[in-house]
């Protein structure tokens, strides 16, 4: 399939926007814990300490703004959007973007040591199911406690480097509707490669991914979501979050 006109392969990523992920991470950090510390991650930003205690996060953040340019979507104006759903970053989100109704998850991955090299092999799906991180992950736990509330579309992604400060650009893995995820088995605690995995998770093979242009002529979804709650407009709440969108760079 011949990608649409003006489709972008990656999205570049600047100064602003990694200094805006980690300013949110670092919002976020003492509000509740991450759910999942990932050792390598962590490993690659070793000689930064406050950095390791936030890395997932500041990776998160950057796949939510490489997600929202790729779409077309206004990434400051995605973030305001998600500052408003989790009422001032107290809580976790339910889902990254909206995009033409559609409630989408990004999953922005690593691939531990061999990142750099696996990258292109895993993003031109020359990978196979049976080679260590041929499948793509979603949390068991997370997946079922959120379903039917959160995400209809999981978009698969990764940075072009492990460590997040030398990251130059995000890059579109594939995407699938939650429904195929659950039609593709129960979660597991080993990969097809024989890998034990953190925690139970759904495996998604990387060939069974939709082709990541697909998701840009998705058609609009008529009963779908139109955007957050506006803030709430008492006026000591709505100062706090004129305040949090300047200190966090997004005015």
């Amino acid at each position: 399939m011949c990608p649409p006109k003006g489709f972008q392969s990656s999205i570049e990523l600047t100064d602003e926007m990694y200094e805006v992920a980690c300013k949110i991470a670092s919002v976020r950090n003492p509000r509740f814990e991450n759910r999942f510390k990932n050792k390598k991650l962590r490993s690659s930003v070793a000689d930064d300490p406050g950095l390791a205690q936030i890395v997932e996060g500041v990776v998160g953040y950057l796949g939510d703004i490489g997600g929202s340019v790729w779409l077309g979507l206004d990434w400051k104006e995605q973030l305001k959007n998600m500052v408003i759903r989790t009422d001032l970053l107290s809580h976790r989100d339910d889902y990254d973007l909206i995009y033409r109704g559609w409630r989408i998850d990004v999953k922005t991955e690593d691939f531990g040591e061999e990142h750099a090299r696996l990258v292109e092999k895993i993003v031109n799906r020359k990978i196979s199911p049976a080679e260590v991180y041929g499948e793509r992950l979603v949390n068991a736990e997370q997946f079922n406690e959120n379903y039917g509330k959160s995400a209809e579309i999981y978009v698969f992604s990764c940075l072009d480097q492990l460590d997040p400060r030398l990251a130059k650009k995000w890059q579109p893995v594939g995407w699938t509707y939650k429904e195929t995820i659950l039609s593709l088995g129960q979660p597991r605690t080993k990969s097809s490669s024989g890998r034990t995995l953190p925690s139970p998770a759904y495996l998604i093979p990387n060939d069974k991914l939709e082709p990541p242009q697909t998701l840009l002529n998705l058609s609009t979804h008529e009963t779908g979501t139109a955007g957050p709650s506006p803030i709430d407009t008492r006026a000591n709440l709505l100062l706090e979050f004129q305040k949090m969108v300047t200190d966090l760079g997004l005015d």
